[in-house]
């Protein structure tokens, strides 16, 4: 390695280490979206969601996800470092794209950044948890080993984080057509492109004889959850309307500007080979379309859009040859992308058709939270609930009610709900659950649908459903409270907690 691709690697690390500070200090750590909390509170009792006595969000389509989110809670024994784990990988997904605009595509430090930002979903995925983040890093490192070599091993070990993508979150597969067109573009052999996608069936085969994946759970959560989205399209607020909005902020302005302006120029200036390069790696990107048809949120676009900053790049360079001032308009690109980190660019139906705005910018409501034209920054910290933050009511009220419980003499405590957060009684089962959890109590499971935390004062107890709380045949009178969902701490007899 010469003293160049050395210095580069330790820049990237660099690199690398500031963006996870950044991501870990702005992270949503107790639940921003209502999915992630759905998914973290099962990995604290994984061996139950095996048993079936556990509820989990969708299990069969990202169970290696759960696995690796209850080995983090297993080692560090706290629901942060699962949290954070999205901060990591979105960190370490980003690294490597950042290494290959410096050393591939010869651009300076402030630029690549740039072209990493024209997708904000890449820092907003990595500011909450999310079954997304490690699967994207591995597409990311798969997508590095294609581009910077096409022999053996190389081939081979992407079809391997390939696999893994899949065996994290299920949809990923789309993915490998994007990168088995992006290893024949860049002069891999057919066998060689072959090589890497039994690689990654070999990989699926170990996880199914292994017992993590099953194909059959995981298809039939993808119709349900086809068949849900497209329930939504009829539902006013999640309707057409709404995924042409969630489209419009798959990329910045900036981005925009570069798909259309850029990608045009490019194919102007390039040579014929530059373009059957570009020609084989679109019909690859294909399937990564699909998406758009039921596009409630940009994350479900991610597995390909962790790799746009590479053709962005060279659409940038393509706008550089046809203006014929490459400096000014690197400079104008960089500023104009830095702009958007504090003004959004609103769409508007008169003229100007467009409105420049700050803190009052237009949100784009999506399955992941808001998101917007521009103001960046302001949304990333909503997010960290730095900037605009207001907790919920029953979010307040968990906190009260896990400090009481924390102090008290005598508690005993039992809730009837749902593990699901966006179901009635998700009170106990998520909000007080976590704030308990974050204090060391770890649950017992002694039955289906039955969770206990042992506090200082006494127990308490977590049923899913009326039947759990009856098998459990405990005589709680009034401290057990049904579908418990908002915050009047009143409710509760004072005896249950004095």
């Amino acid at each position: 390695m010469n003293v160049y691709r050395r210095s580069a690697w330790w820049e990237s690390a660099a690199f690398g280490v500031i963006l996870f500070l950044f991501l870990a200090y702005l992270s949503d750590y107790d639940g921003y979206e209502g999915d992630d909390i759905n998914l973290v509170m099962p990995m604290l009792t994984l061996a139950e969601v095996h048993s079936g006595w556990i509820w989990a969000y969708k299990y069969d389509w990202q169970p290696l996800s759960y696995i690796f989110g209850a080995g983090l809670y297993t080692v560090f024994g706290t629901p942060a470092a699962i949290f954070v784990s999205s901060a990591a990988a979105m960190a370490l997904a980003t690294t490597v794209i950042y290494h290959l605009l410096r050393t591939t595509a010869g651009v300076n430090p402030l630029l690549a950044l740039a072209l990493i930002l024209t997708v904000p979903e890449i820092v907003f995925t990595g500011l909450y948890y999310n079954s997304s983040s490690a699967p994207i890093a591995a597409i990311a490192w798969a997508g590095f080993l294609v581009l910077r070599s096409t022999a053996g091993p190389s081939v081979l070990a992407a079809g391997v984080l390939i696999g893994l993508a899949a065996l994290l979150r299920v949809d990923f597969l789309m993915v490998s057509p994007l990168l088995a067109a992006i290893a024949y573009a860049n002069g891999a052999t057919l066998l060689q492109v072959t090589k890497m996608a039994v690689a990654a069936i070999l990989v699926l085969a170990a996880g199914i004889v292994a017992g993590i994946l099953d194909p059959i759970g995981a298809w039939d959560v993808y119709v349900f959850s086809t068949e849900q989205a497209e329930s939504k399209a009829e539902h006013h607020g999640w309707d057409d309307f709404l995924k042409h909005r969630v489209i419009a902020v798959i990329f910045s302005p900036a981005g925009w500007a570069l798909l259309f302006l850029g990608s045009a120029c490019w194919a102007f200036t390039a040579d014929q080979q530059q373009r059957r390069r570009g020609l084989i790696i679109a019909i690859g990107a294909l399937p990564m379309a699909l998406p758009l048809f039921n596009l409630l949120s940009v994350k479900y676009m991610m597995p390909a859009l962790i790799l746009w900053p590479l053709p962005a790049a060279l659409f940038l360079k393509g706008i550089e040859k046809a203006v014929g001032h490459p400096k000014l308009v690197r400079a104008s690109f960089i500023a104009g992308t830095s702009l958007f980190l504090f003004v959004s660019a609103d769409p508007m139906k008169a003229p100007p058709f467009v409105r420049l705005a700050t803190g009052d910018s237009v949100l784009v409501g999506s399955h992941d939270g808001p998101r917007s034209h521009g103001a960046y920054l302001n949304r990333w910290l909503e997010v960290s609930k730095i900037e605009g933050y207001r907790p919920s009511g029953y979010q307040d009220g968990a906190t009260e009610l896990a400090t009481r419980i924390e102090g008290a003499q005598t508690t005993t405590l039992g809730f009837i709900g749902h593990p699901s957060h966006f179901r009635e009684g998700s009170f106990a089962w998520r909000a007080l659950y976590i704030r308990l959890a974050y204090a060391g109590y770890r649950p017992e499971v002694p039955g289906r649908g039955h969770l206990i935390l042992q506090t200082p004062g006494g127990p308490v107890h977590l049923f899913a459903d009326e039947a759990a709380a009856s098998a459990a045949n405990l005589a709680l009178g009034d401290c057990l409270v049904r579908l418990f969902t908002g915050w009047r701490l009143e409710l509760l007899n004072d005896q249950c907690v004095q």
